[in-house]
């Protein structure tokens, strides 16, 4: 691609052969093996990993106030969960809920 302050020569190809400046743009193959490897590490999961909502703690289920504030918390976070997974043909019915989109 071309620079900010291109040469007559460099805008020449630039014009000419479109097609090989694009290609130029596209990381190489060992970049874009790096980067694969790289998200598919930062995208696993912790088999021990723990969600917010999902269990109490057994010290906390002991008191029933406690108990009872998180089954309400248990209960808003999972009919929030229930929402995002509205399909896109429904989410008209919705139409001040435009984050939908993002979670689908």
């Amino acid at each position: 691609m071309p620079t900010e302050d291109p040469t007559n020569e460099e805008w020449e190809w630039f014009l000419n052969k479109l097609e090989e400046a694009l290609l130029k743009c596209f990381p190489s193959q060992i970049q874009a093996t790096k980067v694969m490897a790289i998200l598919d590490v930062l995208s696993n999961h912790s088999p021990d990993e723990e969600y917010i909502g999902e269990k109490i703690e057994p010290y906390w289920a002991e008191d029933s106030v406690i108990n009872a504030v998180f089954e309400v918390f248990s209960g808003k976070l999972k009919e929030l969960e229930g929402i995002m997974q509205i399909p896109l043909s429904y989410t008209y019915w919705l139409p001040n809920i435009s984050i939908i989109h993002l979670w689908i």
